[in-house]
């Protein structure tokens, strides 16, 4: 009986954190609400996964832009002070814009270098 307790308020301290709430249909058995505790803790750390995963995708992708602007805003300066004239100024930006581009390709090259050589005919041919 005393098992039985602690079970019911295990299963409520899990519905209340998860957040998942009551609901019309509840378990009735001791074994039943294990397997709903069980199953809302999995589903519980399997969200905060993906959030966490999503959140770090996201992370890298803003990383990688904040890195760019701070450097072209560089670039900005260095040639303000240096006092470059103009058509030299629009050659640099245009070379560091297709140097941020071309970083995308080096990563499909290297892709591309492990394929069999089957393979990297039919990417190639796309």
């Amino acid at each position: 009986k005393l098992l039985e307790i602690y079970v019911k308020s295990l299963y409520w301290s899990v519905m209340t954190i998860t957040t998942i709430g009551y609901g019309d249909i509840l378990p009735e058995t001791t074994m039943e609400r294990w397997y709903d505790v069980v199953s809302m803790l999995v589903g519980g750390l399997l969200f905060g996964y993906i959030i966490g995963a999503v959140g770090n995708v996201v992370q890298q992708t803003s990383a990688r832009e904040n890195e760019y602007h701070s450097n072209m805003s560089d670039l900005k300066h260095f040639m303000k002070d240096l006092k470059l004239p103009f058509q030299l100024q629009a050659e640099l930006y245009q070379y560091f814009q297709r140097l941020h581009s071309s970083i995308d390709i080096v990563t499909y090259m290297y892709y591309v270098d492990l394929l069999s050589p089957a393979l990297r005919g039919k990417v190639d041919t796309l």
